[in-house]
């Protein structure tokens, strides 16, 4: 019973597969942007602390030698799906959150000739457990993938 009890406060994250990424899509790219869901209820954001989250990532991006412009176009974008979920009023203490970071960038359709703004680059993980540490555990996911972006990142633009 004691080791159920253990498992039913851990963490669960999980990964799932790149769906139609493609790392050599990060090729010959300089510098990004970083931008993230608005979720509309500040108390909600303030609670995940996604504030903090994205300056985190901006760090971690920063850190690695990747430069940050927020007037580009091409940017990781950052969806954490929590809406609606009662563990933010404290009614319940489960939580299963997707977290999403998504490259998003204009690609030119050589049959049409004609530029599109696709997603090139993405990686989801499904984030949930018991009690009210979501934001750590989140905060976590979303900085987990970032270490992914910035792999394969490298992986195309060798640091000279």
């Amino acid at each position: 019973m004691a080791i159920n009890l253990l498992l039913a406060l851990a963490p669960l994250i999980a990964t799932v597969p790149p769906q139609h990424s493609s790392v050599t899509s990060l090729t010959g790219v300089t510098t990004v942007n970083v931008a993230m869901d608005r979720l509309g209820d500040p108390g909600f954001e303030e609670y995940l602390g996604l504030k903090q989250i994205r300056k985190d990532v901006e760090n971690k991006l920063r850190l690695a030698g990747i430069k940050i412009d927020h007037s580009l176009t091409p940017h990781l974008f950052i969806d954490i799906d929590c809406r609606g979920k009662g563990y933010i009023q404290g009614r319940h203490k489960e939580y299963n959150c997707p977290v999403e970071v998504q490259f998003n960038q204009f690609v030119r359709l050589i049959r049409d000739d004609m530029e599109v703004f696709v997603t090139t680059w993405n990686q989801t993980r499904h984030v949930g457990g018991s009690g009210y540490s979501a934001s750590e555990h989140i905060r976590e996911a979303v900085l987990n993938i970032i270490d992914m972006f910035i792999n394969d990142y490298f992986e195309v633009n060798p640091k000279k």
